[in-house]
Order: C-alpha cells, then sequence, then structure tokens
C-alpha cells in the first residue's frame, strides 16, 4: 500500500502537488505509487508563507485509489532560510535497497524548472538517464540490472546531489 499526498493554496486546489486522481471518486489516471512510495511519512521543503490545503489518498496494490477524506489546512508563517542545494528541496528515493525498481520523486515549489537524472555503476557508467519536471514521481526499472551498488545523480540548474541506490 502506498499513499499520495496531494496539497494546494487553496481548497480544492492541488498547484504543488497534483493528485493524479479524480478528487472526488479518488479514480487514479495513471497506475503507480504514490508520491510517498513506500513511506508513511511525507515532507514537503521550500514553501513560502501562507495556507496550505492538503489530503491523502490510500492506494493499494493494484493501484486502485481510495477516495480523498477531507482537506485539512496548515499554515506556514515567516521565516528565513539561506542556501540553495537540494538539501532545501524535497528528494526521495524509495524503496532503497531495490528489486524490481524505485521510485524518484522530487518537489521544486520555487521556480518549476527541470531536473536530469543519470544512475552509474560503481565504474562511472551511464545505466540510465532521464528529465524529470518538479512533483513528477519517476518510476526506474532496475529489475534488469544486475545486483550491486550503483550511484543515482540529480541534476537541477547548478546544484548536483547524488544518492547510493543498491540493487538486490
Amino acid at each position: 500500500m502506498t499513499y499520495k499526498v496531494h496539497n494546494g493554496t487553496g481548497p480544492g486546489a492541488s498547484y504543488i502537488l497534483s493528485p493524479i486522481s479524480h478528487e472526488s471518486s479518488g479514480y487514479r489516471k495513471l497506475a503507480q505509487m504514490g508520491n510517498t512510495c513506500l513511506m508513511n511519512s511525507f515532507s514537503i521543503h521550500g514553501l513560502q508563507p501562507g495556507t496550505y490545503y492538503w489530503s491523502v489518498q490510500t492506494i493499494d496494490n493494484a493501484f486502485a485509489g481510495s477516495s480523498f477524506p477531507s482537506e485539512q489546512s496548515f499554515t506556514i508563517g515567516l521565516t528565513s532560510t539561506a542556501g540553495n542545494d537540494l538539501s532545501h528541496k524535497h528528494f526521495t528515493l524509495c524503496p532503497n535497497p531495490a528489486g524490481q525498481g524505485t521510485c524518484i520523486s522530487w518537489k521544486d515549489p520555487f521556480n518549476g524548472e527541470r531536473g536530469i537524472y543519470r544512475l552509474m555503476d560503481t565504474d562511472g557508467k551511464l545505466v540510465l538517464e532521464g528529465n524529470m519536471e518538479p512533483g513528477q514521481d519517476e518510476w526506474l526499472d532496475t529489475g534488469r540490472l544486475p545486483a550491486g551498488l550503483y550511484i543515482l545523480e540529480f541534476r537541477y540548474v547548478s546544484a548536483i546531489h547524488r544518492e547510493k541506490l543498491v540493487i538486490r
């Protein structure tokens, strides 16, 4: 079971994280895991001050979604943050270790710039690569790759984020 979080700046709005589902029935428009992958917690970083509305959909193993419960809200006051690297943005890779695949999830509420991912083996040989739009979840099919250690490199404007990925 996975979960799909959606939120926006107004009731019923999904400007930041789209549900990719019909919001009243829960019908899934894409058959894939939710943006929490296999985790049961979720964080959104870099939100500007304001009030945000959110809800969570349960997605079963056949990728069927539940209806969304009533929206909740939270408010962020004025804060100060420093830095401009990917640690201030939301980036997850799960599951890790991976078997048949892993999900890359990246949220960038600042300016909507595209990111590029590259999966390399320990010799630096490129195995997979692709582009990601902010808020997009990308499923990497690792089922045909040999077991071992890989490096996932994610580039965003001038920042680079690297994570180890173990494939069983």
